[in-house]
């Protein structure tokens, strides 16, 4: 035991004991952070092992019909064969969520791998495993290095572990990560440099195997658009991923009309229900468009090799939900919002991802630069598209007016007020979104009051 490892030691006895006197300044950033992650969780330092969330059935599936697994394997073979006297290497792949999909090492390696379940098949995500290197690694998206003491439970401290995720460079979303631990051994040197290496080789190999797939679909997508004119249809990738899709497809699904796609799953977007199926078996699926639309579509499976480049969907029958009878209806989607500018683009996918929140939304812009617009769209793209949307002008109006409009009144709460009393803007866009537009002409007192209503979550009407 090194110096600096019986100093971390001693930390992370103190920390297990007595919280509040253990010195966390001795600890790297990444390491303290992780450490109070886990102790916030409840979990127990002592755990013996990671829990199995995959048989073997379901693993030689995944191994299978994983593009992850089938590029990294043999850079893995290759590398455990480069280091074969190291007598403790351990490499594994993992997905997104920390579950092990392959692993290979030295006998001695997988014998005290297969103790804890470090072996395919196990999930080592933070929540159940605590700090380690593969599951900072997830977690941050960046190369990590956790070594022996360093880990939260006393299970792993015979480890060292050295990590970095595999990224899709096409859409820069986690694919997974590539792990190289040592069983009773010192850090290596070229450790950390030598698994980022196994990581880029990866990323460059499934970069040219999906680019291959994507022209492939691109082109039975071309033939579609001949085969079925009058069809709505789009394409996506065998993860799911939207390529592609007409225009009629784009009006109904709420999306920008002609705008590069391929960065967004389907399930992300919410136009198909998260545990939806996209295998060569799969012969429809249940849509849910941004402007109210429902319905199914067919998917023609295109196939690549041996494997499913991704699919060609026509959707069926396409309708639209009666219109609401609410007197407050926001008729703009995303599919009226056009411009492919990179800035434009990367303001509309925030919006987008905010659509799916339950959170007030601030947006800001010069005055005729659409803040309105991208206001309904986020209201039809969210799961309050089929309540109210309400917008009040705020600018021009006198706090007593303004505050009568937004929070209502009751009855004889000022000289002038109607019988019965006003409901008021809030409450009538209960369930809703209400906009309130030119927010900052508010006077100082008023925005106190509004600010009490966005932290309290309650309106009282005014004279109440």
């Amino acid at each position: 035991m090194t110096i600096e490892d019986r100093k971390i030691f001693r930390v992370w006895q103190n920390f297990m004991s007595r919280p509040k006197e253990a010195d966390l300044g001795v600890l790297r950033p990444i390491v303290r952070e992780s450490w109070l992650r886990c102790r916030a969780s409840g979990l127990s330092p002592e755990k013996s092992h990671a829990p199995m969330v995959l048989d073997e059935d379901s693993v030689a599936r995944l191994q299978a019909g994983s593009a992850l697994v089938q590029v990294a394997s043999p850079i893995i073979n290759f590398t455990l064969d480069a280091i074969r006297d190291i007598p403790g290497a351990l490499l594994v792949v993992s997905d997104p969520a920390g579950r092990v999909l392959y692993h290979r090492g030295s006998s001695g390696a997988e014998n005290a791998a297969a103790q804890i379940n470090g072996i395919a098949g196990a999930c080592w995500s933070e929540e159940l495993m605590g700090t380690d290197s593969l599951a900072c690694c997830l977690r941050l998206r960046r190369p990590v290095s956790i070594t022996r003491y360093e880990h939260y439970l006393s299970v792993n401290h015979a480890w060292t572990g050295q990590s970095a995720p595999v990224m899709d460079l096409f859409t820069n979303r986690l694919i997974g990560a590539i792990g190289l631990f040592g069983y009773e051994q010192e850090v290596h040197a070229k450790a950390q440099d030598l698994v980022s290496k196994c990581a880029d080789l990866t990323e460059r190999g499934l970069y040219a195997k999906s680019a291959a797939a994507r022209l492939l679909l691109y082109e039975n997508y071309a033939s579609a658009r001949d085969r079925y004119k009058a069809d709505p249809c789009f394409a996506i990738t065998s993860d799911g991923l939207l390529l592609t899709a007409s225009t009629e497809a784009s009006k109904l699904l709420g999306i920008p009309a002609g705008a590069p796609h391929s960065v967004s799953a389907l399930s992300d977007m919410g136009l198909i229900a998260p545990e939806t199926e996209l295998s060569r078996s799969t012969e429809t699926i249940a849509l849910r468009g941004r402007s109210g639309f429902t319905g199914r579509a067919q998917l023609f499976p295109v196939m690549d090799g041996g494997g499913i480049a991704g699919f060609i969907a026509v959707i069926d029958n396409p309708r639209h939900h009666a219109p609401r009878n609410s007197p407050w209806n926001a008729r703009y989607t995303f599919a009226d919002i056009a411009g492919v500018a990179p800035k434009f683009a990367t303001c509309v996918k925030r919006a987008e991802g905010i659509s799916e929140t339950d959170d007030a939304v601030l947006i800001t812009g010069e005055s005729g630069t659409g803040k309105e617009l991208f206001a309904q769209a986020i209201h039809n793209a969210g799961p309050r598209r089929s309540k109210p949307f309400i917008p009040v002008n705020c600018g021009g109006m006198s706090d007593e007016l303004l505050g009568a409009e937004l929070f209502g009144y009751v009855e004889g709460a000022f000289t002038g007020a109607i019988r019965r009393g006003r409901l008021g803007k809030f409450r009538s866009a209960h369930g809703g979104t209400l906009f309130l537009d030119e927010v900052e002409a508010m006077s100082p007192r008023m925005q106190s009051h509004l600010l009490r209503v966005l932290e309290e979550k309650r309106v009282f009407p005014v004279g109440s």
